[in-house]
C-alpha cells in the first residue's frame, strides 16, 4: 500500500489521534512525507477514530484542509 499511496498526486490529509494505540502517528507522519502533497493533522486525545473522539477538531481540520486546496 505505500508504494501505492507515494503516487497519489492528489492532496491529501491524514487525519491522527495522538492517542492511537493500533497505529501510531509516526505511521501518519511516513505515509504523508512519502506523498507529493500528503499533510498530516494529529488531534489531541484522540484515539484510532479521532472523527468520532474529537469530532469538532477532526471536522475543523478536514475544513481547512479543503478551504486551502480550493487556493491551489
Amino acid at each position: 500500500m505505500e508504494e501505492d499511496i507515494a503516487h497519489l498526486e492528489e492532496p491529501t490529509l491524514f487525519v491522527w489521534g495522538d492517542k492511537d494505540r493500533v497505529a501510531s502517528s509516526a505511521i501518519g507522519e511516513y505515509l504523508a512525507r512519502r506523498m507529493s502533497d500528503g499533510h498530516l493533522t494529529i488531534n489531541r486525545d484522540a484515539g484510532h477514530m479521532p472523527q468520532l473522539d474529537q469530532p469538532e477538531a477532526a471536522a475543523a481540520a478536514v475544513n481547512s484542509f479543503l478551504g486551502a486546496s480550493d487556493r491551489r
